[in-house]
């Protein structure tokens, strides 16, 4: 390598400005988001004959749905104490429904990271599901513009559910 009389000030200014990208980077994550939605995942697993059900939100959303609805301040979402506010708030927000039946799906798990959120849950299949809507309303409490898809896969299929404020209820695909 031929050696340049500015290759130490180079890298002193590499150096800074990786600094300073790494800090602006940073910034971003305390940032509030300007559009909320989630997306939620049902892939139908034939040798457990049910679905498995992963929801990704943002964590600071969620968060903020848990402490309203436990009453409880500064919350970390890994916590095993918080798990039954979870199960319940899930409960009340994301079901299936025929008329006055209600099923929900178990709750497995959370999966907290500083930006989003990985919730974990099953639900038995049986045909009759089929028959049932889907209700997905997580976050619409605190969101006028809050969008939550859901993808289902079963059988090599993909059907896209979008909910929305105007559509909280959707039919099981066909």
């Amino acid at each position: 390598m031929i050696p340049c009389k500015h290759s130490s000030k180079m890298k002193i200014g590499l150096r800074y400005i990786c600094v300073l990208m790494t800090l602006g980077l940073l910034s971003f994550r305390s940032v509030k988001h300007d559009f909320h939605t989630s997306l939620t995942e049902m892939k139908y697993n034939p040798s457990s004959n049910s679905f498995e059900i992963t929801m990704r939100v943002f964590t600071d959303d969620f968060q903020l749905a848990i402490e309203q609805s436990s009453g409880k301040k500064n919350i970390v979402l890994n916590d095993e104490v918080l798990e039954p506010f979870v199960k319940k708030y899930l409960n009340k927000h994301f079901a299936f429904v025929k008329g006055k039946e209600v099923k929900f799906a178990n709750y497995l798990g959370i999966e907290a990271e500083p930006d989003v959120s990985w919730i974990y849950l099953e639900l038995p299949y049986s045909k009759e599901l089929e028959s049932y809507s889907i209700l997905n309303i997580v976050l619409m409490d605190l969101f006028d513009d809050q969008n939550n898809l859901l993808n289902l896969l079963k059988d090599g299929g993909r059907h896209t559910l979008i909910f929305a404020k105007d559509s909280k209820l959707q039919s099981y695909p066909r």
